[in-house]
């Protein structure tokens, strides 16, 4: 959280990316009420996912399964997080 908040984006990214278990934490902040919190948790998710493939496909799937009906979730502050992925 520390790194979320402070902005040190480039140590955000390396531990994204040597981390996989960070992908739980960081997911979480993408619902946390500061725009740039989830902004900048979204693209270590983002760097996570290309560093950790499985990882990032199976955030991926259940990121898409959160958006739709069936799911009965609120999967909207995920968007984000995929557009990064796919950037």
């Amino acid at each position: 959280m520390e790194l979320l908040s402070t902005g040190r984006d480039d140590e955000l990214a390396l531990l994204a990316a040597s981390t996989p278990r960070a992908l739980r934490p960081l997911s979480g902040r993408l619902w946390d009420d500061d725009p740039e919190i989830r902004a900048r948790a979204a693209r270590a998710i983002a760097v996570l996912a290309e560093a950790h493939p499985r990882l990032g496909r199976e955030f991926v799937r259940r990121s898409l399964w959160g958006l739709s009906d069936e799911s009965a979730t609120n999967g909207v502050y995920a968007i984000q997080a995929l557009g990064e992925i796919a950037r």
